[in-house]
């Protein structure tokens, strides 16, 4: 009996592995947004129905993402450490064994997405262009966590939807505050990997604040500069400085990441604020929001990027960021 365990055990594992139903991090941070919208409409009672099923959708859609994900990025996992031991990168499995899986995810989310109201359903079909494209975005831009945000978020219009007719202005607003939050935590959550990317030449927000932010910025200011000054004297200043710039700018260019995830997270707190004020939640709302920011805070001050467990860490609390969403909403909105 213990050998047909094992081996049943070890069959299924790499699938396990593959739909990341061993790490329930991005599960959370795809479903809570979903459960966000459900609530920002003031349900009458606990959509017990609705809560389930956006439950079921995320793990399979979540599973399918990261599937479809891995398929797409086999080679660059196989360069880099921390995935280079995922099944398809380590051949654990083939590619038309992924291929198969990620066929049954889809189907299984298909049989919970019908169970929705029509508009859900539409929107539901057109966030897979957004995940089909997602894994292409480290390619092309050096913002791929922003497109992130587009994707995993789209549940919040999703969750609204299946409880109201159309879209309004709120669930619009809390999808911008979801998008903001997503693009903080995956910026942190890329820092764990920055040197293996830009070995092997994969775009992140955390390779562009450390190096093409700075450059930019750098260059807008010796520009303003050099507006005063002849443009011999400009280019003299500008060579003089390179060389004792050059090998101290990496120490000051780690500001331009607190200050990003900082503003990211103001912007999202602003988003959420806005949204309540729309649907007129109570105080409570507000008092879960400034529980929230203290937590948002908490994050930037003491992250440390050049720790790739801190990151990890930083990157799991927003799963607890997310449940202070939730409750603030389930709060604010109590009748």
């Amino acid at each position: 009996m213990g050998k047909k365990i094992t081996f049943v055990m070890n069959r299924f594992s790499p699938y396990v592995q593959l739909a990341r139903l061993d790490k329930p991090t991005g599960i959370w941070l795809l479903l809570l947004p979903c459960w966000w919208g459900l609530f920002l409409s003031k349900p009458a009672e606990m959509p017990v129905k609705e809560m389930t099923l956006f439950l079921w959708g995320a793990v399979l859609l979540r599973g399918a993402g990261c599937t479809y994900n891995d398929i797409v990025d086999r080679k660059y996992d196989a360069k880099v450490r921390r995935t280079a031991s995922r099944p398809l990168a380590a051949g654990a499995l083939t590619l038309h064994q992924a291929i198969g899986f990620l066929g049954v995810q889809l189907v299984g989310g298909f049989c919970v997405l019908i169970c929705f109201p029509s508009l859900t359903i539409q929107l539901g079909l057109a966030s897979l262009i957004l995940v089909g494209l997602y894994p292409w975005m480290k390619r092309i831009t050096w913002w791929p966590q922003a497109f992130l945000g587009l994707t995993f978020n789209w549940g919040v219009l999703a969750g609204w939807a299946s409880l109201n007719p159309s879209l309004s202005s709120a669930p619009v607003l809390l999808y911008l505050a979801g998008i903001c939050w997503t693009l903080g935590y995956d910026t942190i959550y890329a820092y764990q990997d920055i040197e293996d990317d830009m070995r092997i030449g994969v775009k992140s927000s955390a390779i562009a604040l450390q190096q093409h932010l700075p450059k930019t910025f750098r260059r807008v200011v010796r520009f303003g500069q050099g507006l005063g000054k002849s443009r011999a004297v400009y280019d003299q200043d500008v060579s003089r400085t390179t060389s004792d710039t050059q090998h101290s700018h990496s120490l000051k260019d780690e500001g331009y990441t607190y200050v990003f995830l900082g503003i990211t997270y103001v912007f999202m707190v602003f988003f959420l604020t806005l949204a309540g004020f729309l649907e007129d939640f109570s105080w409570l709302y507000y008092a879960g929001l400034a529980i929230l920011a203290f937590q948002l805070a908490w994050q930037v001050v003491m992250l440390n990027i050049h720790n790739p467990d801190d990151c990890m860490a930083k990157f799991k609390s927003n799963v607890l960021a997310g449940f202070l969403v939730l409750l603030a909403l389930i709060c604010g909105s109590a009748r």
